[in-house]
């Protein structure tokens, strides 16, 4: 019998073992955090908070079509608009949102789109907030792995303060 048809079994290195525990931590992790965000999403706390309702409407109004009030570009544009006889400026589709003393779209545009997927509930209005909140866990644990790479950090710290001492 020939020795070509073996398999050899290729044991996998400390640092593939270490990297693998870290994605099964990071998937555990991610779920857990995951679940803990959307577990009851829809039913508790039952009812809106004043910011949560403002956006949700906001977002409502964007699925329905209606038009909101042009941002101003500068006092004096506020000013001729705000004291002449014609409307305001209206817009479809809003650079900021100055209901509720002011808000960026980002956070009401995906709103929109998460009503638009699983229609007008509460579920839909705070889904976009858990999924932020899950990816804040997910940079959050690449951060802190970049901050804990170096190993031992007062070694670098003496080699850097004492490299220009030595020359």
């Amino acid at each position: 019998m020939s020795d070509r048809h073996t398999v050899t079994p290729v044991t996998p290195s400390p640092r593939q073992l270490q990297a693998a525990h870290l994605v099964i931590a990071l998937g555990l992790i991610l779920l857990l955090a995951a679940f803990f965000r959307f577990w009851q999403l829809g039913s508790f706390p039952p009812g809106f908070y004043h910011d949560e309702a403002y956006n949700g409407l906001d977002a409502l109004s964007l699925t329905q079509g209606k038009t909101f009030p042009q941002f101003y570009e500068g006092w004096e544009l506020y000013a001729q608009d705000a004291h002449a006889e014609r409307p305001a400026v209206e817009t479809r589709f809003p650079l900021f949102f100055e209901g509720n003393y002011g808000r960026e779209p980002l956070h009401i545009y995906l709103m929109a789109l998460s009503l638009k997927l699983f229609g007008p509930t509460p579920f839909a209005i705070r889904a976009v907030p858990a999924l932020f909140g899950v990816l804040a866990v997910f940079t959050t644990f690449l951060a802190a792995k970049a901050l804990l790479e170096i190993r031992d950090w007062r070694l670098e710290i003496g080699d850097s303060v004492q490299s220009p001492i030595s020359n």
